[in-house]
C-alpha cells in the first residue's frame, strides 16, 4: 500500500491530529526569525525537525516540520525568547523545546511523553539537514518535458501532469505512472523522495515516453473518490498518450506502484488498448486481507505475542467483512456494535481498549475509498488481464507481502506465458535497499529507487516494444 495504509498502522506521537491555534509570546531582544534545523534520536532512528520562525508583528511565530514523517507546518502554540533562552511548545502533541541560543545555534532539550532528548538546532537552509537524494534528476534534461492537462472520469475532473518524451521522431512506446494510496503529486513525492520523477527520467533517457500526473485530490478540496475513480484517471491518461502522434498507440502501458499496481490490473481488465502492465509492489490479494496482514505485522513488531496478534486480527477481519458486505457508512453507535459482535464471534475478551477504540473509529470514520478497498478482491481483474505483465516486488516489503501477492499472479492460468516476475532481495516497499524494510527507514535512505529494478523495467519495455 501507499501512505494511506502506512499512516493507518503506526504513527509516532509527533503526527497526532492537530487543532492548534498559533499564539506566541516573546521578550526578544534579538530576532529569532529563520529556519532552524536539527534532529533527535528516537529508538536508534534519526528524526529531523525543522522550525520555521518569523517575526509576527514583533512577536515570533513558528511552525514545525517533521520531514521523515511527511508532516509540514505544524503550528507551534507558544514561542518565548529573551535574547538567550528559547522556549517553544506544541500543546496538542505535548511537545516542549527549551534551550540556549548562541549565535546561529540553539542547544536545547526536546520533551514529549516523558522523554527528554538532546536537540541542537542550526539556523540556515533546511535542505542542508536533509539526506542527499543522488538519484533525483536535475535539469537540463536530454528530453522534452511538457505540461499536460486532461479531463477524467464521469465527473470530468481536470487532471494535471508532465509528459516526458525522448529525443527523436518516434513513435515511442509509452507508459502511464499511477501512484499508490494517499494523495500524492505526479512525482509520488513522499518522505523526501520523488520516486516517479526518478522512474520517468530513467525510462525517458532510454527511449520510452512517460506520463505522470497529480492525484485528483492534489491541491484541491475533493473527497469521495474510490480506487475505481483512480482507474478511470489512469485510463484517461493512457488515452491522452494514444492520441499523441509522437506515441505508438499500440504500445501504451500502465505502471503502478502499490495501490497503483492494483489499478493497472483494473485498467487492463476494462480496456483492451492497455498494451502492458507493470505492477511495482502491487496488491493482488483482497484489500481486507492486505490490511489485516499489515496490522498483524505491526502488532508483532510492537511485542504482542503471536497467538494474541492472530486473535486480534480475526476480530479486525470480521469487522472489515461486515463493512464490505454493508457497503455503506456507519454511525459511531453502529461501529461500536459491529466491533462488539466481531469480538464476541471470535471469542476475544481481552482486546486492549486503545486498539478497540481505534477499530471502532476506523469503522465510524471510513471513507468511500476505505469501504471500497476492504471489499475489493483484484483476482477477477487479474484473470481478465490479457496483456503482458511485469510484476516486481521487494522481499523486505512490510506493506505489501511479496510472496502472497506474487503468488496470486503465478497461480493465475490466464497469465501463463505473459507474466514476468522479479523478486528483489533486500528491497523495501519503495524499492530501496534497506535493513528492516520498515517505513521509518524510508526518509534516511539516500537511494530513491533501486538501479537494478529500474534497469529491469526499461529492458522489459524495450524488449516488448521491439517484438511488436
Amino acid at each position: 500500500m501507499g501512505l494511506r495504509s502506512l499512516r493507518r498502522i503506526v504513527l509516532p506521537m509527533l503526527l497526532g491530529v492537530l487543532a492548534c491555534a498559533a499564539s506566541v509570546s516573546s521578550a526578544a531582544a534579538q530576532s529569532l526569525a529563520g529556519v532552524w534545523s536539527g534532529a533527535i534520536e528516537v529508538g536508534g532512528k534519526r528524526l529531523p525537525l525543522v522550525f520555521r520562525i518569523t517575526d509576527g508583528g514583533g512577536a515570533p511565530v513558528a511552525v514545525m516540520d517533521s520531514p521523515a514523517q511527511g508532516a509540514k507546518g505544524i503550528p507551534v502554540d507558544s514561542v518565548a525568547y529573551d535574547g538567550m533562552v528559547v522556549r517553544m511548545a506544541i500543546t496538542g502533541l505535548g511537545v516542549e523545546v527549551e534551550g540556549m541560543r548562541r549565535g546561529d545555534t540553539i542547544t536545547a532539550v526536546f520533551r514529549q511523553g516523558g522523554l527528554e532528548l538532546p536537540l541542537v538546532l542550526k539556523c540556515g537552509d533546511a535542505t542542508s539537514a536533509q539526506p542527499r537524494r543522488p538519484q533525483e534528476p536535475q535539469s537540463p534534461f536530454p528530453y522534452v518535458c511538457e505540461e499536460v492537462t486532461f479531463l477524467s472520469g464521469t465527473d470530468d475532473v481536470e487532471m494535471h501532469g508532465t509528459l516526458t518524451l525522448p529525443e527523436g521522431d518516434g513513435p515511442f512506446a509509452a507508459v502511464v505512472l499511477v501512484t499508490g494510496s494517499g494523495t500524492q503529486n505526479r512525482d509520488e513525492e513522499l518522505l523526501g523522495h520523488k520516486p516517479f520523477k526518478v522512474v520517468a527520467d530513467y525510462l525517458t533517457r532510454r527511449g520510452i515516453a512517460v506520463l505522470r500526473y497529480d492525484d485528483r485530490e492534489w491541491g484541491r478540496a475533493y473527497d469521495g473518490a474510490t480506487t475505481e475513480d483512480y482507474a478511470a484517471d489512469a485510463l484517461s491518461a493512457a488515452a491522452v498518450l494514444r492520441r499523441d502522434r509522437r506515441i505508438d498507440p499500440s504500445r501504451v502501458g500502465i505502471a503502478g506502484h502499490s495501490e497503483g499496481g492494483t489499478i493497472a490490473f483494473m485498467c487492463a481488465a476494462r480496456c483492451d488498448s492497455v498494451a502492458f502492465v507493470i505492477s511495482m509492489a502491487g496488491m493482488t490479494i483482497p484489500g481486507r486481507e492486505c490490511i489485516v496482514w499489515q496490522n498483524r505485522q505491526a502488532l508483532l513488531r510492537a511485542g504482542v505475542p503471536e497467538r494474541s496478534a492472530d486473535r486480534y486480527c480475526t476480530v479486525i477481519d470480521l469487522v472489515f467483512e461486515q463493512m464490505s458486505e454493508a457497503g455503506r457508512a456507519f454511525s459511531a453507535e453502529e461501529a461500536e456494535e459491529i466491533v462488539s459482535k466481531a469480538a464476541g464471534a471470535a471469542g476475544v475478551t481481552d482486546m486492549p481498549p486503545v486498539m478497540r477504540a481505534e477499530l471502532v473509529k476506523s469503522v465510524a470514520s471510513a471513507t468511500p475509498w476505505f469501504r471500497f478497498f476492504v471489499g475489493y478482491d483484484p483476482a477477477e481483474d487479474v484473470r481478465r488481464t490479457r496483456c503482458d505483465v511485469l510484476a516486481m516486488n521487494g522481499t523486505s516489503d512490510t506493506q505489501v507481502d511479496a510472496e502472497a501477492n506474487l503468488g496470486v499472479l503465478e497461480r493465475c492460468r490466464e497469465l501463463s506465458g505473459r507474466l514476468t516476475v522479479r523478486r528483489y532481495d533486500g528491497l523495501n516497499h519503495l524499492f530501496q535497499h534497506c535493513v528492516t524494510g520498515l517505513s521509518d527507514e524510508y526518509y534516511n535512505i539516500g537511494e530513491t529507487f533501486s538501479e537494478e529494478a529500474l534497469s529491469d523495467m526499461a529492458a522489459w519495455i524495450a524488449a516488448r516494444h521491439s517484438a511488436l
